[in-house]
């Protein structure tokens, strides 16, 4: 089991070493302008950002940014607010965390969002916030996603979004306490993602549908924040 681990461990660094080479090589062959990090949120408004909120909401209800760029989530109604424009590679990267120790239910981070529907999940793939599955991967109305056989899952005829794909995270990323900022780190590179929590891979999937789509922050159930949210383009 140790080896195991351990072997798992290297090729976990390599893969990462390869996305961060990746990064520099992309980076390098762009204009400054190009390759020059995009903030997210801070400096933005709210007008920057399409919505989808259960219950006909308006935007307002649900977010609120403020002028240091902390994007305020109360939770309910259930929706998403996404970047207007599309991104296929990216590595985002940004902070989070639940400002109610009793109420830590539930959030996520929508990316590749290709399709909006009649519900609260659009078509994407999630990284989950949640702090009981945090960094779990789901493929949402039959968005491809592949993992290791022992952590993924497949549910046909899911009562909302019709087929789930899973991928579930293999090392706890979780802080302590889950009031404090917590690092969130993804890169998304054609069909491989692999993301990190708190400086610790967590999770790796291949497989991934290989659309450009929008980076969402999304409102289930819990009051969550975001900010220094950075997104730098790897196409």
């Amino acid at each position: 089991m140790r080896t195991k681990m351990y072997v798992l461990t290297l090729m976990l660094a390599a893969t990462w070493t390869v996305f961060a080479n990746v990064t520099t090589l992309v980076a390098q062959d762009k204009t400054a302008a190009d390759a020059k990090t995009i903030e997210l949120l801070k400096g933005a408004s709210l007008d920057d950002f399409e919505f989808f909120l259960d219950e006909g909401a308006k935007k307002t209800d649900v977010y609120h940014l403020d002028a240091d760029g902390v994007l305020k989530v109360a939770g309910k109604p259930f929706g998403w607010l996404g970047t207007k424009k599309l991104y296929r590679n990216f590595e985002v990267c940004g902070q989070f965390r639940y400002p109610d120790k009793t109420n830590m239910v539930n959030s996520g981070l929508f990316l590749r969002v290709c399709k909006s529907t009649s519900t609260f999940l659009p078509k994407c793939v999630e990284v989950q916030l949640a702090p009981a599955s945090l960094g779990d991967l789901y493929g949402f109305w039959d968005m491809k996603i592949t993992g290791a056989p022992d952590r993924s899952r497949l549910v046909e005829n899911h009562k909302t979004v019709e087929v789930l794909r899973g991928v579930k995270h293999f090392r706890n990323g979780k802080n302590d306490d889950m009031t404090q900022w917590n690092d969130v780190h993804v890169v998304c590179f054609e069909d491989l993602i692999v993301v990190r929590m708190n400086g610790k891979i967590v999770n790796w999937a291949t497989g991934l549908e290989n659309v450009p789509g929008r980076i969402a922050f999304q409102s289930e159930g819990a009051p969550v924040e975001f900010r220094n949210f950075t997104l730098k383009v790897l196409d």
